[in-house]
């Protein structure tokens, strides 16, 4: 992956880390999960029985800084290997949330289409989420799914949308003409400037 963040597959050393971010407050209100309903040991054993056995049907990951700080967790869901495609889940720590959520999207992205041979992607963002303020581009081309997840007493609305390798490679295309036409006039400045 990139040298931004540090995403590897979940360890059974890991798995009580996890479980206190899913009993977290403010996880708890942005995202429907097993906390409300199960034990922490019922948890902690499906956790274990999905990293021993159920790798071919769903995959945690850890999400750390290069310093290794835990950043948050990602999970791949309805993965269907013959049709290349799975669902993507991401849940960072509240600290990080800012910043690191877009961050780990993409890397994730990266891996699933680079490493896992992954051509299509379903994303699913709850209404609220910070990142839909931040990412209009996202609410736009998603696809609005109304009263979607009960999560914390109340129904919320999710938007779901896909995304291919092809769009992945385009807008990653798109973003270096960006930065480079940025560059460019940045340099424009400083010769016309030389006392900058």
């Amino acid at each position: 992956m990139k040298n931004k963040l540090l995403v590897t597959h979940m360890e059974k050393g890991d798995i009580d880390e996890r479980i206190s971010l899913l009993f977290d407050y403010h996880v708890q209100k942005n995202i429907n999960h097993s906390s409300v309903l199960m034990s922490k040991n019922e948890i902690r054993e499906s956790h274990f029985n999905t990293i021993n056995d159920g790798q071919e049907f769903k995959r945690y990951y850890v999400i750390r800084t290069l310093n290794q700080a835990l950043v948050g967790y990602c999970w791949i869901t309805s993965i269907d290997w013959i049709e290349q495609t799975c669902e993507l889940s991401i849940s960072i720590l509240p600290e990080f949330r800012v910043g690191y959520g877009l961050l780990a999207l993409l890397e994730m992205y990266d891996y699933l289409y680079k490493s896992l041979n992954i051509r299509a992607v379903i994303n699913q963002i709850l209404e609220g989420n910070k990142l839909l303020r931040s990412e209009r581009s996202l609410r736009n081309s998603a696809i609005k799914s109304v009263y979607d997840s009960f999560t914390f007493g109340k129904y919320r609305s999710a938007f779901i949308w896909t995304q291919t390798l092809e769009q992945h490679r385009e807008l990653n295309k798109l973003q270096k003409e960006k930065s480079n036409k940025l560059k460019n006039k940045l340099e424009r400045m400083i010769i016309r400037k030389p006392w900058i």
